[in-house]
């Protein structure tokens, strides 16, 4: 548990465990480093970094400020400077993988591979679209139902809940509407041909509204750099819902890495 101080003066708060290979892991609004609670256990193997993007859980935020993924991107990079890491796997859950992508797209050099757990480059099916249209009215009207509606369809027990929802309410409204925002604008599907490093997919069998996006990813990325994992009887909160699947197939394919 730490602050680090980048050099634009953000305070980002973030916790790092384990050793080897940096292994990052990106939230999606509204949320905290807490949705990774149960990716703790890779640190048996890999060096486990989680961190609260800026207006969210335990990092600054000054209601003045610019939230974009180009800028969410270089807050990442200023982390990693801190760290004094040189390249990192970057995961990205959900909107995550917004920043995720642009970091991968941006940095490639600083980056070893790219994870992405319900991923997407754009927002362009009418399910996904309503539901951050959704997210960006109750960010900004009623934080406290929407921090419920996550805390519950994220959790495995009652501990799960009542930590997620006790971050939920530590996000700055602004900042968790803004980061909205940005997703929901955010396009990087023409750029996915220029993706340079290996790249896992993680969808759940039953979150239908989401397949369409894998499809654009077999269209777009470089055929021998993709790879990807269906995940049985799940829906899109893989990460913490269906933890023991999605370590196991992670370690498998960071292993695989450290192997070439």
């Amino acid at each position: 548990m730490a602050i680090a101080k980048l050099e634009n003066g953000l305070h980002v708060y973030y916790e790092e465990m384990g050793a080897g290979l940096p292994v990052v892991f990106i939230h999606p609004p509204g949320m905290s480093h807490v949705v990774f609670k149960y990716q703790r256990s890779l640190a048996q193997e890999f060096r486990v970094i989680t961190y609260d993007i800026r207006g969210h859980g335990g990092s600054s935020w000054e209601d003045s400020a610019s939230l974009s993924i180009p800028i969410l991107a270089s807050d990442l990079l200023g982390l990693l400077d801190h760290l004094t890491i040189n390249r990192a796997v970057i995961c990205g859950y959900s909107a995550g993988g917004s920043i995720a992508q642009e970091f991968a797209l941006r940095y490639p050099e600083r980056t070893e591979a790219l994870v992405l757990s319900g991923g997407f480059p754009e927002v362009n099916t009418t399910i996904l679209s309503k539901q951050f249209q959704l997210g960006m009215i109750m960010a900004e009207k009623c934080p406290n139902v929407l921090g419920k509606l996550l805390s519950w369809t994220h959790k495995n027990n009652q501990n799960d809940r009542e930590a997620l929802y006790a971050y939920d309410m530590k996000c700055n409204r602004i900042a968790w509407r803004m980061y909205y925002h940005a997703s929901y604008r955010y396009n990087c599907t023409e750029q996915l041909k220029t993706i340079q490093v290996p790249t896992l997919l993680f969808y759940g069998d039953r979150s239908f509204y989401m397949h369409p996006y894998y499809h654009v990813y077999k269209k777009h990325v470089p055929a021998h750099l993709l790879h990807a994992v269906i995940v049985p009887k799940s829906l899109h909160q893989i990460p913490i819902r269906k933890y023991d699947y999605f370590n196991k197939k992670l370690a498998e394919f960071l292993n695989g890495l450290q192997a070439i």
